[in-house]
Order: structure tokens, then sequence, then C-alpha cells
């Protein structure tokens, strides 16, 4: 499965907010294998166009965020440990166990999160361990861990890509590498067609802290039309009876709010029907690039389509690769049927 090798590809690089260049630049280097013309800006987002012969033609603008979640050191015990804040959107809870990558003065360093093993555990230990008492163990004492290690230097989780049952897979940084993903594999198709918009697809920076990266791609590129591609979380033990978000039922999810239009919906829904594929709906009042990509053009038209998947911001999110290949052909379909004026849409 060829989206399966994209996003293998994707995931293995590290790019937490604020260091996404490597991310960027692989997004960069595949679109220009396709024929898309590529740049970058100041803020480090990886653009690709594929321009219309049509004269005086719109442009549509699709991004997903190359960014992840992780941690930043910001000092040390005496006994050598790393201590470590959020950094761009995890919970501690899930780190007990985890094994990460210091990004440090010169290369990357493995490390490890533990706790206090049961049997030395006392009487209420069980409880979730507080930020102030989780520590990266890097098996050095204090002057070899500040030889390599420094106050500032990121961390991101272990990369890990398993192939379970079927076509789904549970790996890191799914969010959004997978958004990614798709705007590759879109491209691929659109490279077939003969469009009558311009398209711009962006590999964007820094969503995770603010969705900096989008505002920036709306400010350059001013599109007519907008859309978010990102993920939203898949039901799982503890979030459970929403036909919204059931993440192996291979619909991608079209969010409905009061920054989307109707017409791009609507326009979207028949898409879909055309290539016998489907929706879920669900309800959004922002948390999403299109956020700000709408304030950014003081209401630029823009849509939302996000893919189902467990475990958000864990080292273990997992999805259904068909739910990203009907994403892709939705995308596809409604991209083609698009007027150099888009008429249908504005």
């Amino acid at each position: 499965m060829e989206i399966k090798q994209t996003l293998k590809s994707l995931v293995s690089i590290h790019s937490i907010t604020c260091k996404e260049e490597d991310v960027a630049e692989k997004f960069m280097q595949m679109m220009k294998e396709i024929g898309f013309e590529t740049w970058k800006d100041q803020i480090g987002n990886g653009y690709t166009k594929l321009k219309t012969p049509k004269t005086g033609a719109k442009t549509i603008m699709l991004t997903a965020h190359g960014d992840e979640s992780g941690l930043v050191v910001t000092g040390f015990t005496d006994e050598g440990f790393v201590r470590i804040a959020d950094w761009s959107g995890i919970d501690f809870k899930i780190l007990p166990g985890s094994e990460v990558v210091l990004h440090g003065k010169k290369c990357n360093y493995p490390g490890v999160i533990g706790i206090l093993p049961p049997h030395l555990q006392k009487p209420g230990d069980k409880k979730a361990i507080p930020e102030s008492k989780l520590y990266i163990d890097m098996g050095t004492d204090l002057k070899e861990t500040k030889n390599r290690v420094d106050i500032g230097d990121h961390v991101t989780f272990r990369r890990r890509f398993t192939e379970l049952l079927g076509d789904r897979i549970a790996t890191n940084a799914l969010d959004d590498k997978l958004g990614v993903t798709v705007l590759v594999e879109l491209g691929k198709k659109l490279m077939k067609r003969k469009l009558d918009v311009n398209v711009i697809l962006v590999c964007t920076t820094r969503e995770e802290i603010g969705a900096d990266g989008a505002k920036r791609a709306a400010l350059e590129i001013g599109p007519d039309l907008a859309i978010a591609v990102d993920t939203c979380p898949g039901e799982q033990f503890g979030l459970s009876g929403s036909p919204d978000f059931e993440p192996f039922a291979k619909d991608p999810v079209l969010e409905i709010g009061p920054m989307v239009a109707e017409k791009t919906n609507k326009a979207l829904e028949d898409a879909a029907k055309r290539v016998n594929l489907s929706f879920k709906r669900t309800t959004w009042w922002g948390g999403t690039e299109a956020d700000q990509m709408w304030m950014a053009g003081l209401g630029t038209n823009v849509g939302v389509i996000t893919i189902p998947i467990r475990y958000l911001h864990q080292p273990v999110e997992m999805v259904d690769l068909a739910t990203a290949e009907n994403t892709v052909s939705i995308l596809d379909e409604f991209v083609a049927w698009l007027d150099s004026d888009m008429k249908e849409i504005l």
C-alpha cells in the first residue's frame, strides 16, 4: 500500500513544534518528485503548488501540520536525571515507561522515563505521578548528562511503526503527519487531473501552540478557499457512543461550525457521493488550523476534514489507513470538480 510507505517515511522524522524543518523538507522533496513547484517561508512552512493554465483562476489551499507534541528539558538532578516540562500538548500521565529521544547539543540520545517499581511503592503511590517527579534517565551521571543535553533541548518519543491486523497502524505522530501523508497522496492524484483552479498544498508549522504556520500561509497565499486536514479523537475506552468518532468506520469526519461555509460542506459531501464514499459529521467550534486561516482572511472560506485516530498525542496513536485513503479520494474529486471562478462555493 503506497500510502503506508509515505506515512512510514514521514513519521520516522522527529519534528517537535518549532523544529519542523526536516519534515517540511521531506514533504517538499516528495512533492517536487511528483512535479509540484516548492518553496519555504521564514516560519518554516513547506509550500507546493500546481498551477492551472486557466487565466484568472481561483486558488484552493489545503494544509496539514508537520509538528508533533513533545517535551522540553528544564534542568537536571544531582544524580544526572533530566527534568522535563510539556512543550506542545503532552499528558504526563502517559509518560511512565516511555522510551524517548533527547535532541541534544551534538546529536540525538536515547532515554527512558520510569517510576518506582511496585515492590518499593507505598500506599497511595498508585495515583498518577505529578510532573515534578518524572524525569528522563539517560543512564549517565550529572557531568556526562550535561555534556550532551542542555536546558531548552527538545524531547520526542522513540519512533515506532507497528502494523496491526488489516490496514491499521499504531505509531507516533499521526497527529498530523497523517494529514501531511494525505496531501502527498492527493498531490499524486491531482497531477493526473486537468484542473481549473490553482492548488497550494502546505506542510505547516507550530500548530500545537496556536497554528501560527497556518496563519502565515493564509496571509502569504491569500487563498479563495482553504481546507485544514487534521486528526480527531477516535472512539476508545472512556470515549464511546458517538458515531462521529468511530476510528475504524473508514469515514473521514466533516466538521461543521460557525466558520465553515455551508456551501463548502455541501460540495464536499456531494464529492463523496460521486465516489461512493461518505463522511461522518460533527460540530466544530475551533481547534484546527482553519481557525487561523479564517481569521487571517477576515472570513476566508474554510473547510475542516479530520481523520479519527485513537490515543491522540500519545506514542501509540492508531488509525485505519482506509480512512486516510478515502479522505484522499474525496478531496481529489472535490478539487477536480471546482470551476476556475469557484462560483458554486464562493
